[in-house]
């Protein structure tokens, strides 16, 4: 009895896993065909407004998923005329309604909201413009009969049926990029093209540093370093690079919260809340430095994922759907790993 129930269980384990790489495979031979068809399609509606949609009924609140809209934005500014961001706000995800995030309240989300127009602002390209407004808002403008003529809504049937996307956008920004690898360049990240007072962070211009994300949240905790981790990571670092400083970067509460672990094991380090007031300037000192490590940790990571700066990202759970098995993005080198790896002791022989 024991061994049938023990038997069933390994089945239904190898089933589920059999149907999750069926759905990564067929999500990217989709993807990448409509890669194809949207480049054709690009060229002959070059001068009419290309609109992305980021609606939060269907997405989630987070910087790194929107990171995701912002560089399709950065590469589809080199394809159009003119590009529309439009954040669909008034509505959250079910998911946050039922777990009662923290989200609900409305000037929680506000503030959120007014930094992710920020971070947005600075990143897009010149030709792109940001508005936002409710489902009602959005769906006047989009209803009207002259919009056609001079707009074109990226993913429209699923904008407009208010299914979610956001998923997707990893993907199309992997395999039009591809197909269209002249533009790499000028859609990736470089420190030097970051919008920011470069005076405030003059004793980071040699790159001779490490830096290492720590998330902490009292959301998402299986995301978070606990105090042997960060000891043990923070100690590897130390020997594989040696005479680099190690910067940790967190949000203030995450740097605080470290800050406290690492005095206890005598380790001296550096932190990104003592000179970034931002989650922009987090990613440009994460852009400038020499390298960038993360186990767990949250969305910060997709600066240098797109970027030439070599990392190694432990990338699991993750919403993306990779290029390969080897590689979440197509453009990657050698040394820059994303893994999947759960395991501290398997990731520090990988790096050896």
């Amino acid at each position: 009895m024991r061994e049938t129930i023990i038997n069933n269980f390994i089945k239904i384990k190898f089933i589920s896993y059999l149907y999750k790489k069926l759905i990564i495979i067929k999500s990217r031979y989709h993807i990448k065909k409509k890669s194809k068809i949207y480049l054709n399609k690009f060229e002959k509606i070059s001068n009419k407004k290309l609109w992305l949609v980021y609606d939060f009924k269907t997405s989630p609140i987070s910087y790194g998923d929107s990171m995701h809209l912002i560089i399709l934005s950065r590469y589809l500014s080199l394809k159009f005329n003119k590009i529309i961001i439009y954040y669909i706000t008034g509505e959250l995800r079910n998911d946050y309604i039922e777990e009662k995030s923290q989200y609900n309240d409305r000037d929680i989300f506000n503030k959120f909201h007014k930094k992710l127009f920020e971070l947005t602002n600075k990143l897009k390209k010149n030709n792109c413009e940001i508005k936002n407004g409710s489902w009602e808002e959005f769906s006047k403008i989009v209803k009207d009969d002259k919009f056609i003529i001079n707009n074109y809504i990226f993913e429209k049937n699923k904008i407009m049926n208010r299914i979610s996307i956001y998923k997707d956008f990893f993907l199309y920004i992997n395999f039009l990029l591809f197909f269209d690898k002249e533009k790499l360049d000028d859609t990736i990240f470089d420190f030097k093209k970051i919008k920011i007072d470069n005076n405030k962070f003059k004793n980071f211009k040699n790159k001779k540093y490490i830096s290492f994300h720590c998330r902490f949240s009292d959301e998402g905790i299986s995301r978070n370093l606990n105090d042997t981790e960060f000891v043990k990571i923070v100690n590897f670092l130390n020997k594989k690079f040696i005479n680099y400083p190690i910067l940790i970067v967190s949000d203030k509460i995450g740097c605080e919260h470290y800050k406290i672990i690492a005095n206890k094991s005598k380790l001296n380090l550096l932190y990104s809340k003592d000179y970034s007031i931002s989650f922009l300037e987090d990613g440009y000192l994460t852009l400038n430095s020499n390298y960038y490590f993360q186990y767990k940790g949250g969305g910060i990571h997709t600066f240098v994922e797109f970027s030439k700066i070599n990392f190694y990202i432990q990338k699991y759970p993750s919403n993306e759907i990779w290029h390969s098995n080897s590689k979440s993005l197509f453009f990657h080198s050698k040394d820059q790993i994303s893994s999947k790896d759960k395991t501290l002791n398997n990731i520090f022989k990988q790096l050896i």
